[in-house]
């Protein structure tokens, strides 16, 4: 009961962390996310000239596309989502992938202790958010 609850609580602790993180109003942790995911917003753009002229390589500015023509199709998702909604779903999207990817490891190397393991992985998820600041090109 009490490893569920910590799950639970992990999770929220997740969705707080992603929120904090995209509205930049929280000095605690999230001093060190001030970039404005130019990369995602630079896919959004690429998309749309992909739609307009048929070519993704034009223009190749700051955050043009380098990746193998195919490789559009990966990001062709995030056209389907609000754009005001977009950076707050890629973030809570990227810690749900590191906190099963933690789950994973921890429930291999502890066997039957499923809830236990799904909670420490997302409250590991939340202080590597919070201590560790991301790579940016500032």
């Amino acid at each position: 009961m009490i490893a569920a609850l910590c799950a639970i609580a992990g999770v929220g602790a997740i969705v707080t962390m992603a929120w904090l993180i995209n509205h930049g109003t929280s000095e605690v942790f999230t001093a060190h996310y001030q970039f404005r995911f130019t990369d995602l917003s630079g896919r959004r753009n690429n998309l749309a000239n992909l739609r307009q002229t048929g070519n993704i390589y034009v223009p190749f500015a700051f955050q043009s596309f380098t990746y193998p023509p195919g490789a559009i199709l990966f990001f062709w998702p995030i056209t389907w989502l609000p754009a005001e909604h977009l950076t707050l779903l890629w973030t809570l999207a990227s810690m749900a992938a590191l906190a099963g990817s933690i789950g994973g490891v921890l429930h291999y190397l502890f066997r039957r202790r499923v809830w236990w393991t799904a909670g420490l992985s997302c409250w590991l998820t939340v202080g590597a958010a919070a201590l560790t600041p991301p790579f940016t090109n500032a």
